[in-house]
């Protein structure tokens, strides 16, 4: 076990006047704020509490997340769902793999929490719901009957999972999954890259009641239509009023869009110290080299919504760094600040005062980072 010790670790924020601003307004230029709402906020250093965790055992192939004050690790491989206290401490082990009523009987794709229950999308593209009590109840079968040949961008059958950042999420009547479609129209992705990112859409949406996955919507911006190919991972999260944020692993933009996916405004800017994307690559060496591609260079990997204060967090990668990269925090349009954190960092969630943030899992101690910060 590790020794529970906190650790704390001051970084330099940027000193922020905040103007609150709406997201009801079309006008994507527009900056104005409401000034009944202005107030200022001055940020001089962020302090991160570093939070031991407990040892446990699970496969790194796992997601963490954090909701009702408690943080979740959901073990893809063993098909576990385990519990965290906001302190580090293992709680308990809430969902096993198994036929039970507590038991999960196929492989965790992914989940998602919403309506005071559970959802996980099994391996077998099904989404099953469990109670507050983490009880098993009704099953959703993705609806997949429909012509998987229609070479189409409309066709959902022609799009598959997000590889490296699979995200679903529930608005509304439907689920939402982030997905691409490079294999199903693999001829235009292969010879003619613009016209792929001009046409492919970028999330699946699907009926709560029917599982049938209606349609796809959304779309890259322009700044696609250059070649991108090795950075197309999509990163987006939903507020209360069903509208979605959406970042793109290349572009310094943020896209707000309201509960139609009609857009209503962007915002953001490019992170610091960013490493730029100079080189053009072919595609054979794109599809040999991806990884080792997107090492070389920065890009934008999480997007995380905060309804308790109004704030969405955006991190971003810095190679040319060793141990630290980018966190950004708006508030309506307004950057309040860009904050250097440790590696691969995002936020898991909030729990009056702190933030709530991660590093990952690490491999060497079986365990995870945690942190937490206080916006003041």
């Amino acid at each position: 076990m590790i020794p529970r010790m906190k650790n704390k670790v001051i970084i330099s924020l940027c000193i922020a006047v905040i103007g609150l601003s709406g997201c009801a307004r079309k006008d994507a230029q527009s900056s104005d704020a409401d000034e009944s709402n202005m107030r200022n906020i001055k940020m001089g250093t962020l302090q991160l509490d570093s939070i031991p965790v407990d040892y446990f055992e699970a496969s790194m192939d796992s997601y963490l997340c954090m909701e009702r004050d408690t943080i979740f690790l959901f073990d893809k491989k063993f098909s576990w769902v385990m519990r965290f206290s906001k302190d580090g401490k293992l709680v308990d082990k809430v969902l096993h793999k198994g036929q039970g009523p507590k038991e999960i009987n196929m492989d965790i794709q992914d989940y998602c929490f919403a309506d005071s229950s559970l959802y996980i999308l099994d391996s077998g593209l099904g989404i099953t719901r469990y109670t507050s009590n983490y009880e098993r109840k009704e099953r959703l079968q993705i609806d997949c009957d429909r012509n998987r040949e229609e070479v189409s961008y409309e066709n959902p059958l022609r799009y598959s999972t997000s590889d490296l950042a699979p995200i679903l999420k529930s608005a509304g009547n439907y689920f939402y999954r982030n997905a691409v479609a490079y294999q199903g129209m693999i001829e235009d992705f292969l010879s003619d890259t613009k016209k792929y990112f001009q046409n492919v859409h970028i999330l699946l949406k699907i009926n709560k009641k029917t599982g049938k996955m209606e349609r796809v919507i959304g779309n890259y911006p322009p700044f696609y239509e250059q070649k991108h190919a090795a950075f197309m991972e999509v990163y987006y999260d939903i507020d209360p009023q069903n509208q979605f944020y959406v970042s793109f692993e290349m572009d310094s933009s943020i896209y707000c869009y309201d509960a139609n996916f009609e857009l209503l405004y962007t915002f953001g800017g490019q992170g610091k110290n960013m490493t730029a994307y100079d080189k053009s690559y072919s595609m054979e060496t794109l599809l040999q080299e991806r990884m080792n591609i997107r090492n070389k260079y920065s890009y934008y990997h999480h997007l995380k919504y905060l309804p308790e204060l109004d704030m969405l967090f955006r991190s971003y990668t810095r190679p040319n760094d060793e141990k630290q990269d980018g966190l950004q925090i708006y508030q309506g349009k307004t950057l309040i600040a860009d904050v250097s954190v440790p590696k691969k960092m995002y936020v898991l969630g909030y729990s009056a005062p702190y933030v709530y943030v991660t590093s990952g899992l690490d491999e060497m101690s079986e365990s995870f980072a945690l942190y937490r910060f206080e916006i003041k």
